[in-house]
């Protein structure tokens, strides 16, 4: 029985490894994160603006957690409390909730498709 333990103890920290996680972005940490006015350190965002009241935003959170996963090691997914971080909502031009930029070298790219995965994902991936 201990056996069986250790290989779903193994089983859920690959897990925890191999699942791409989105990173909660703030006033605080966002420019030291995602170096958006250069890009020059840490790579290319793909970053929800949301309010935690919006439901197209509640609804589109299993997606964009499946699109972290699908994006982890080529771009970092972040999102951002728009109401909490209202600098970054204005910063950015927010006028809707949820709205999704692409930050890559110091240029900002707004994405207008479908909520869905695959879309979101090809947009980041090089469609923008």
């Amino acid at each position: 029985m201990l056996p069986n333990i250790y290989v779903l103890l193994a089983t859920l920290l690959l897990l925890g490894v191999c699942a791409g996680e989105v990173i909660q972005l703030d006033n605080s940490n966002f420019e030291h994160l995602t170096q958006a006015a250069s890009g020059a350190t840490t790579g290319d965002w793909l970053v929800k603006f949301y309010a935690p009241w919006c439901g197209h935003c509640r609804k589109m959170e299993p997606i964009y957690e499946e699109v972290a996963d699908m994006l982890q090691g080529e771009v970092n997914v972040g999102r951002v409390d728009v109401p909490a971080n209202r600098e970054l909502g204005t910063r950015f031009e927010i006028k809707g909730f949820p709205t999704l930029k692409f930050i890559s070298k110091g240029k900002v790219y707004d994405y207008n498709g479908r909520r869905l995965a695959n879309d979101i994902v090809e947009f980041a991936r090089g469609g923008y």
